[in-house]
């Protein structure tokens, strides 16, 4: 039966489409060629079968072979059918092959997208290089293979990088591959015939063989293969074709040139290739250093050098003689043909081109042809076209030596009038046109009749007598430019400073002169830079940088005003390898030509610039640089000595010894002043200034002072930095030592604010000022930093384009003009804003002329879909808008086209959003369109995952940075701007799908803005959107990267569709149940074996579960499976090594191959230790830093909390420094000893999480002791036991007991402690105690401390007096004392209890001292201890008054004694902490007792006159109280303070105090004339304007930080504390508007203006008594202590939004205004208003119904779901509307939940009511919830007329607001924690409200209240209980079930507005 090939053809398709094996395809295809199927359709299955190897790409290491054999027998069966795409398989082989290796050095995209080869790793791509080399060499080999041409010489040409790609990946060169290229090279050698030897391409192959060779025996590779690649070398040396063609011409002597050519070259190079085998076979390999990463420059530095060898400088020479020849001849004569053939063959046969080989001869090819032009015109023709031109071209490509010839040097004037005709110009065009060529010419010309006969000829042929002038003066820039370069030539200096002078004319020195283009003759130098750097032969200007010396000898010490472009320069120069001595040359030159001015104003980069140079440069070089050093700083001293504190720190050169020592005993050297001047330098606009800064910093650092406050801001100031300067390696890097040596801080402890330093145009470039303003940064902020990072001369020639047109256009003119001009005055102002060394940069571009012409290409929309890769895009759009902008925006926007035209991104990206933003506000609906399509285009294509790769996902980027730009301007405009522009841009924003912008801003990392967008869609959407699985899935992911895990846990509760396996992980993670994450992770290996990703998970679980053990095992079993993963399990296997101390096992392991991370950078530098090889400890350190810079930079760290986990890692990478250092000193021991305890500091001050205190402590025990000697080596018992008592409190106690063991091994003393704790906490209490006691009388105050800790947690353990006894040995430790009396008051608190009146008045004696005992040791327990200190004495009072006869004078006995003891109090303990409860001291003196009395009266007296500035405000409540005593008391406290204190402030104080309070009260009580008025003018009201000035003023401003003092956790006895830090800022002046507010009361609205400038505004109220809200205020105040103390609500940085209130009388005073905040109800009804629901009207027909009588509460119910249904949830909208920004729209949204559930909770346990919805409010700057009129307290609301039944507000408004998880996840989250919190310190709290109690309690409260406050104490006391007893989560989930209750929703009273 026949078989159709069309069929087999199909049937082949369909295997490769099915993936069958290789080995099934290949039998398919034998099949093929015994039914002659189609040879064409078999020539085409090159590109299938290599897809097909990519997709298998797993199996590659067993497979290759075969996919080899089957492309050859392809070929071999092509060959065999004789059709002319025979070589068609070959050809794609060697395209292919060349693909592999461009992809693979990272160079190239490859041109087949098909193949997709960037994605594939190296491992791969070398894989699939091996078969397309073995397959090339089958192919080759084949006999039936006819000449292949192109694609051998593809071959030929590619072999010097297959053999090199052996080296990638592994240690030891790939023997494949050296086996594959190898049998190339020998199929190549023998079966292919090359006409011509190119010498580069046989030596870069010998070379590449070499280095592998050498490579090879440096890592003990086997004999086969260095046999192997010596063979390969010796058969290039002795290839046979090459040795037979040169045998063959016997007599050397007549044979041609071009064979004598051939022969030397070829023996020159078989010489010099054995002298490099010789080489290589003797080298001592064992003594070499070289790591595959070194071998990169090293092949590349060969490979240049060959370019340039012994062959090419024979033939130059010989070249000279020829042209010498060809310069003899006379027109007319045929042997110049003859010559110019020579030239060509001498180029040949060097492998050059002839315009290289002529470079250096075009001065006198050019004359000659210029001679011969107008006489042998066919000559000059053939010497036009040597060079590759026609006679036109010549003459216009080396006019600088024709036209000069032919002025100066032509026998007569037709070969001018012949060089006019050729290029058709006429003489005066043509001399004006080159003028600068001319006139340089005639300028340098020193015979002077020469120069008269050129001079005479110009002005003769042109006909004007003033045509030289003319040339001069409009080429003035171009001409001292080229005269300036040849200053450096000696013997044409003289002459270039006279032409020089010559040209700057009369009235201008030399120096104004040369100041002027000083920016074109840089220009010049670098280019020679450049060509140093790159190593290109023959430069121009060689002698630049000589003539740039002389340049700055002839402008002298004005050069300083051109230092920034100097200095940029020199440090360019320093960094080029061989260039050490003219960096040095240039840096001396300029440091002597500086006035002592200049120098102050540079000396810091001066410095650093020689400090990197003496780093680079060899012995002799050094000691010149450290001679100049030592002359500035020492010889210079008394000019610069006081600049001492800016220079860099010098580095540890002995050269720099003696200078060193100097500086470091200089007076200069202050610290704090170095850190607050190295602080500014690092917002400085010079990068050179900057990186100073921040290297001193760095030195600063490491004395370990106290930075106080200011730590903040320098965090905020060094991240940015890594961000700014990611471009520059040594800023970024020294800012991430930084980082490390500051340490990983608690985010809740410090504010680090990340600046946003971007300017906004608001008014759409129609403002001359804003468009200065916006011109200004970007010159500072993007253009100027682009300059300094790129080194090619043409960019900067953009750039510098760039600022000159953009300087323009900003208005600024010259220095002088602007200095001096009337109209330029404000320019000069904001001129003089650059820093000086800005304006040194920018002053050149004031004068410069750059000119810049580009070619317009016709764009138009769409363009994405039409073009290829991000950065054609970025520039096709930019180059279309920016036509479309208009006014002075096209300017400025088109002022930066060349750079960006040429592929400047960073600027583009950086413009692109303000140019989106102008054509919306400016052109038509048309054009913003246009713009939204595009836009969409780009989301639509990349709408999933994995569509998304690198170029995609930056395209991403640019629309989100558009949106966040739009959203940005919308934010700062304001949300209540109703204009056409605000209109434009959110129809805008809100064209663009949400759906879209949700999935590209998350791929784009803008997880913010993917969380507004997806809420934003489904709060638009159907109420079944949350139903779509893939959304939910969607929503997780994006939660998954949130700060807070809460809101991610609450998804997976709340929607429990089936979860992938993915999620799984992710929420076992997130609640840290790793067992659980590794089960899931060994089920995806089980279904995927070969996928790497859960494999590396679960080693990571695995680590993070402690079971290090298990790594080794399993990183084993995987690599076993899969050997292409051996990299990425030995790093886990490394990683794990050093924590379980198997040093054994991590030096075996550091051999091997892994990948490179910051973890392994780690363990090598842990091996390095151990080996006591310091170089390389050091250097995996500072490789491990520069692997973490990536992330700081990265767009997703954006915030401290997210940068913490790589400063972590920053500070980690610290110590290890440090320790490092501190075991290399002289002394070793103090060294350690000071390290333990600044390690100590920096623990404390870590995030207390387990997982950063677990490392770090593991890294510390490795770094500071495990890896050193062992009779060296300290132990490390004592870090065991601090990992034992994280791991225990954590939860972790395998882990904690494991510690403890190891701490007792160790032999530690204290490890029992631990031990103690651990079994306690198991569950063995009794086994927890006996460990203790059964030291019996050894036990310790510590141990007793534990003790009593058991105890009072569980008194069944032993007796009372055994207590007692711990009691008393605990308060005898030296450490923890307040701790133990804390202690010792907790037991005496339950000790009273049902005793008798005798025992109590003891027991509370003995309470009120133990207090007082407490609070004198610290401040850590302070509510608690001074609320027993308050309630014991106020007890005493009590029982002494109403015990009977029998104990009456053992109570008065006990009260007289108490009070006496009081009196003394403030001896014992600091006045401060009695600061804090002053106002519950004032309120006791209302008692009858004249001894407690007067007790309390000394101490309130005290610390009135300690603080007198700040209690006051706390004492004029109650000079006028209506409790006469109290009033009077305080008025004699105050009077005898003044008496007391009359030299002091005090009186003045007292007078001022007085005097404000009468003004207030007047004002409060104030009613203007006119009802209606709302604003006042108190300077027109005579009772008020004589004291509106308080000049002198003491008063503080009433705030809460100077009302209540700060206390010290510690108290240090003789130490000095202030608790009242920072500047006093005081009342200078009370403004005179006044506001009057729209109520009954007219409450006004004042303002102080502070001391500080600032103003402060205050509500003075009247008719209301304050006392209560401010008793509240005081409780919140109370509880955000105990919030910033707890661990998680401090890491959850939770609040009470709170502000100051002074009650000034019984029913006035004042509360602090707090702007920007709204009522629930206005925002809600604004919103209502903007969507059309009539809200009014809804609310009265609500409120109406509500009033009719006995509804039932099913109608309640019902009328209450009716007004839902009108007015729906609508909150949400506020926030978007407010923030439409999604970084400020989700801070504030979290600041909001968080601040509205903490309020919730401590709100409940108050029991406050009233939360209508005018009395919460919301901030409009940040979302902070602010509760007022806190009055209605203790369950108040409960007992009105129509009761509060719920316990606090949570409406669907105040949920909407929330997102789409409601009240779920943060608010819930939020309030357990609150609630824990309060829990936690319920003593404390109970105590706090007794002290309040006691005063309803007293003899002259009121009838009742004693009463009323037992019960009051009775209720909150049972709410703790009652929250205690259920547990924290079911009491919030009843507390928030009831909130939300439709049903007690509906029975508040209709005021309350439930409903919104």
């Amino acid at each position: 039966m026949k078989v159709d090939p069309s069929q087999l053809e199909d049937l082949l398709k369909a295997q490769l489409e099915a993936n069958d094996s290789i080995e099934d395809i290949s039998n398919t295809l034998s099949s093929f060629y015994a039914v002659n199927v189609s040879p064409t359709f078999c020539s085409s299955l090159f590109v299938p079968l290599i897809q097909h190897a990519i997709r298998n790409k797993r199996d590659l290491e067993n497979l290759g072979s075969h996919y080899s054999h089957t492309i050859a027998q392809l070929h071999d069966y092509v060959c065999d059918q004789h059709i002319p795409q025979n070589t068609q398989i070959i050809k794609d082989a060697t395209l292919f092959l060349r693909d592999i290796i461009k992809t693979y050095k990272k160079r190239f995209n490859a041109l087949w997208d098909t193949f997709n080869l960037s994605d594939l790793s190296t491992r791969n791509l070398l894989q699939l290089l091996q078969i397309t080399t073995e397959a090339c060499f089958m192919m080759i080999d084949n006999q039936k293979t006819t000449y292949c041409g192109a694609d051998t010489h593809r071959i030929w040409n590619d072999l010097p990088s297959i053999f090199e790609a052996s080296l990638r990946c592994t240690n030891i060169p790939k023997s494949s591959i050296i086996n594959a290229a190898h049998k190339l090279l020998q199929v190549c050698i023998h079966n292919c015939e090359f006409r011509m030897v190119n010498d580069s391409i046989l030596e870069n192959l010998l070379i590449s063989i070499l280095q592998v060779l050498k490579h090879s025996a440096e890592r003990n590779a086997s004999n086969e293969i260095v046999d192997e690649l010596s063979h390969s070398a010796d058969q290039v040396i002795r290839i046979p074709w090459l040795s037979q063609y040169l045998d063959s011409s016997s007599d050397k002597q007549n044979i041609s040139p071009s064979l004598d050519i051939l022969f030397t070259k070829t023996k020159i190079l078989i010489e010099s290739t054995d002298t490099m085998l010789v080489r290589y076979s003797q080298a001592n390999i064992d003594t070499m250093d070289i790591d595959q990463d070194s071998l990169k420059p090293e092949i590349q530095s060969m490979h240049s050098t060959a370019k340039f060898n012994v062959v090419d400088k024979q033939f130059y020479e010989i070249t000279s003689s020829i042209i010498n020849m060809l310069v003899s001849l006379n027109p007319g004569d045929e042997k110049g043909f003859e010559i110019i053939a020579m030239l060509k063959d001498i180029a040949s046969y060097i492998n050059t081109d002839v315009q290289t080989l002529l470079k250096p001869h075009l001065q006198p090819l050019s004359e000659v042809m210029v001679r011969m032009l107008p006489h042998d015109p066919n000559m000059s023709d053939a010497i036009a076209n040597l060079l590759g031109y026609s006679t036109p071209q010549f003459l216009q490509a080396y006019k600088k030596y024709t036209l000069p010839y032919a002025v100066l040097r032509a026998p007569d004037n037709e070969s001018l009038a012949a060089i006019s005709i050729s290029l058709s110009m006429t003489i005066t065009s043509l001399c004006k046109t080159n003028a600068s060529d001319i006139i340089i010419a005639l300028l340098m010309e020193q015979d002077m009749e020469v120069k008269r006969q050129g001079k005479e000829r110009i002005e003769q042929m042109t006909g004007s007598k003033a045509i030289i002038r003319t040339m001069k003066t409009n080429n003035q820039t171009q001409i001292t430019t080229a005269l300036a370069l040849d200053l450096g030539l000696p013997d044409k200096r003289l002459q270039a400073i006279e032409a020089l002078n010559q040209m700057k004319g009369d009235g201008v020195n030399l120096s104004m002169y040369l100041s002027i283009s000083i920016i074109a003759i840089l220009g010049k130098v670098a280019k020679l830079i450049n060509a140093k750097r790159e190593k290109r032969p023959n430069p121009e200007h060689p002698h630049a940088l000589k003539s740039l010396e002389e340049v700055m000898k002839l402008i002298g010490s004005d050069t300083h005003h051109h230092a920034v472009h100097l200095i940029k320069m020199f440090y360019t120069v320093s960094d080029i390898n061989g260039m050490e001595l003219d960096a040095f040359q240039l840096w001396n030159c300029f440091i002597f030509t500086l006035d002592n001015e200049g120098l102050k104003s540079h000396l810091n980069a001066i410095i650093r610039g020689l400090i990197q140079l003496i780093c680079r440069s060899e012995h002799s070089v050094r000691i010149a640089v450290a001679d100049t050093i030592k002359e500035l700083l020492i010889g210079r001293y008394n000019i610069t000595g006081p600049l001492f504190d800016q220079i860099p720190t010098l580095p540890p050169f002995d050269e720099l010894q003696e200078t060193r020592k100097f500086i470091e005993g200089s007076s200069e050297m202050q610290w704090v002043k170095e850190f607050n001047r190295s602080f500014a330098n690092l917002c400085h606009q010079d990068d050179v200034e900057v990186l100073g800064a921040v290297q001193k910093m760095c030195y600063l650092l490491d004395q370990k002072r106290t930075l106080g406050t200011g730590v903040g801001q320098l965090f905020s100031q060094l991240l940015l930095l890594t961000r700014k300067y990611a471009h520059h390696p040594e800023i970024s890097y020294a800012a991430a030592v930084c980082l490390g040596k500051l340490g990983a801080i608690d985010p809740s402890r410090i504010q680090v604010k990340f600046r946003d330093d971007k300017v906004y145009v608001l008014k759409n470039f129609k403002s001359s000022e804003e468009n200065q303003r916006f011109i200004c940064d970007l010159i500072l902020n993007s253009l100027i930093p682009t300059y300094h990072a790129v080194n090619n001369e043409v960019t900067q020639q953009f750039v510098s384009y760039s600022i000159q047109v953009l300087l323009k256009c900003a208005g600024f003119t010259t220095v002088e003009d602007m200095k001096n001009v009337q109209r330029y005055k404000e320019t000069y102002k904001i001129w003089l804003n650059f820093p000086p060394s800005i304006q040194e940069f920018l002053a050149p571009y004031l004068r410069s002329s750059y000119e810049i012409s580009l070619s317009e290409k016709p764009i138009e929309y769409p363009i994405y879909s039409e073009v290829h890769d991000f950065s054609t895009w970025v520039r096709h759009w930019y180059c279309l808008l920016q036509k479309q902008a208009g006014g002075q925006a096209r300017t400025i926007f088109s002022a930066c086209m060349p750079m960006i035209y040429y592929g400047n991104l960073d600027v583009a990206l950086y413009l692109l959003p303000h140019l989106v933003l102008h054509i919306i506000l400016t052109m038509s609906a048309s054009e913003t369109r246009n713009i939204v399509n595009e836009l969409k285009l780009v989301l639509e294509t990349n709408s999933t995952l994995n569509k998304v790769d690198r170029n995609n996902r930056l395209s991403l980027q640019v629309v989100v940075a558009i949106t966040e730009h739009c959203r940005q301007w919308m934010y700062r405009i304001g949300s209540e701007d109703k204009s056409g522009a605000m209109i434009a841009v959110r129809q805008f924003l809100e064209s663009i799908p949400d759906i879209l912008m949700a999935k590209a801003s998350f791929y784009a990392k803008a997880y913010p803005q993917a969380l507004m967008h997806f809420e934003n869609y489904v709060k638009t959407s159907s109420n079944s959107v949350m139903q779509d699985a893939e959304l939910v899935r969607f929503l997780r992911q994006i939660y998954a990267q949130a700060e807070d895990m809460a809101d991610l846990q609450a998804l997976f509760a709340m929607y429990t569709t089936r979860f992938t396996s993915d999620e799984e992980i992710i929420r076992a993670e997130s609640l840290g149940k790793w067992k659980d994450a590794e089960v899931y992770y060994v089920n995806d290996i089980a279904k995927n074996p070969h996928d790497l990703s859960p494999c590396t998970g679960y080693l990571e679980c695995l680590k993070k579960s402690g079971s290090y053990a298990s790594i080794f095992y399993f990183a084993d079993k995987l690599a076993e499976t899969n050997p292409q993963w051996l990299p990425q399990m030995n790093a886990s296997k490394m990683d794990a090594a050093w924590r379980i101390e198997d040093w054994g096992m991590l030096n075996k392991i550091v051999e091997q191959p892994t990948i490179e991370t910051t973890e392994t950078f780690i363990a090598r530098a842990l091996d390095s230790i151990r080996k006591n090889q310091s170089l390389k400890t050091a250097k995996y350190i500072e490789r491990a830093r520069r692997d973490l810079l990536g992330s700081l930079g990265s767009k997703t760290s954006e915030s401290y909390r997210k940068s913490y986990p790589t400063i972590f890692k920053l500070q980690l990478l610290q110590e290890m420094e440090d320790a490092q250092q501190a075991w290399e000193a002289n002394e070793i021991m103090p060294r350690i000893s000071t390290l333990e305890q600044q390690w100590d500091k920096n623990l404390k001050l870590l995030m207390p999480q387990f997982q950063y205190m677990h490392e770090l402590l593991e890294l510390r025990r490795a770094v500071l002791y495990d890896v050193r000697p062992e009779h060296l080596s300290l132990s490390s018992s004592n870090i065991w036991l601090s990992i034992a008592k994280y791991c225990r409190k954590n939860g972790h106690m395998t882990m904690a007991l494991d510690a403890i063991l190891k701490a007792e091994r160790k032999g530690n003393q204290l490890s029992h402690r631990e031990r103690a704790k651990w079994l306690w906490k198991s569950g063995l209490k009794q086994d927890a105690v006996n460990l203790l006691r059964r030291r019996g009388t050894l036990i310790q105050p510590q141990d007793a401390l534990i003790l009593n800790s058991f105890y009072l947690k569980d008194k069944s353990i032993y007796n009372d007096v055994t207590a007692r006894q711990y009691m008393d040995i605990a308060q005898k430790g030296t450490t923890k004392r307040e701790k133990a009396f804390e202690q010792y008051g907790n037991y005496l608190s339950s000790f009273h209890s049902g005793r008798s009146d005798s025992t109590k008045l003891k027991v509370y004696m003995v309470a009120v001292r133990t207090a007082c005992k407490a609070l004198s040791y610290g401040s850590k327990y302070y509510y608690s201890s001074m609320s027993k200190l308050i309630n014991s004495w106020v007890a005493i009072i009590g029982i002494a008054d109403k015990c009977d006869d029998a104990t009456k004078k053992e109570a008065l006995g006990i009260l007289a004694k108490t009070n006496n003891y009081m009196k003394k109090v403030l001896s014992i303990v600091p006045v401060y902490q009695f600061g804090k409860f002053l106002t519950r001291l004032v309120s006791h003196l209302t008692v009858e007792n004249e001894e407690v009395a007067s007790a309390l009266s000394a101490i309130i007296e005290h610390v009135f006159s300690t603080y007198p500035r700040n209690s006051i405000w706390f004492l004029l409540n109650a000079l006028e109280s209506r409790a006469p005593l109290l009033a009077k008391r305080i008025e004699v406290i105050i009077d005898r303070a003044r008496a007391k204190n009359s030299n002091t402030m005090i009186p003045l104080i007292i007078h001022q105090a007085v005097d404000l309070r009468g003004f207030l009260h007047k004002l409060s009580k104030y009613t203007p004339l006119e009802k209606s008025k709302t604003s006042l003018d108190l300077s027109e009201i005579s009772a008020f304007s004589k004291k509106l000035k308080m000049t002198g003023s003491l008063l503080t401003i009433p705030r809460e930080s100077s009302l209540f003092p700060r206390l010290p956790e510690v108290i240090k006895k003789n130490e000095e504390f202030d608790p009242f830090p920072g500047e006093i800022v005081t009342i200078t002046e009370i403004s005179c508007q006044v506001e009057v507010m729209r109520s009954l009361q007219q409450p006004k609205r004042i303002a102080f203006i502070g001391s500080d400038g600032r103003t402060y505004k205050f509500l003075c109220k009247a008719n209301d008594d304050l006392r209560k809200d401010a008793r509240m205020m005081e409780f919140n105040y109370m509880i955000n202590d105990f919030l910033k103390k707890n661990p998680e609500s401090r890491d959850r940085n939770l609040y009470i939004r709170t502000y100051a209130v002074i009650p000034l009388g019984d029913e006035w005073g004042l509360i602090e205004w707090i702007d920007n905040i709204i009522p629930l109800k206005a925002i809600v009804t604004d919103v209502y208003d903007n969507l059309g629901i009539k809200f009014l009207q809804i609310q009265q027909a609500y409120r109406a119904h509500r009033q009719t009588p006995n509804l039932l509460d099913e109608e309640l119910l019902n009328s209450f779901k009716n007004i839902l249904k009108q007015c729906p949830p609508v909150m949400h909208k506020w926030f978007i509307k407010s923030f439409p920004e999604p970084n400020q729209w989700l801070a504030s949204r979290t600041r909001y939940v968080k601040t509205l559930a903490v309020m919730s909770i401590v709100g409940h346990m108050l029991g406050l009511g009233d939360r209508h919805a005018e009395n919460i409010l919301f901030d409009s700057t940040n979302g902070d919830t602010v509760h007022v009129d806190l009055n209605m307290l203790f369950d108040k609301g409960l007992r009105l007329t129509v009761p509060e039944v719920v316990p606090f507000r949570l409406t669907h408004n105040l949920v909407d607001a929330m997102g789409v998880l409601g009240y779920e996840g943060q608010y819930r989250k939020t309030c357990e924690v609150t609630l824990q919190v309060l829990l936690n310190n319920r003593e404390a709290l109970i105590g706090v409200f007794q002290t309040l109690f006691n005063e309803w309690s007293s003899p002259k409260a009121k009838p009742g209240m004693k009463n009323k406050a037992d019960e009051i104490m009775l209720l909150l006391e049972k709410r703790y209980q009652m929250a205690a007893e259920s547990g924290v989560s079911t009491e919030i989930e009843r507390l928030i079930s009831t909130a939300v209750d439709m049903t007690n929703l509906s029975k508040m009273f209709p005021g309350w507005a439930a409903y919104i």
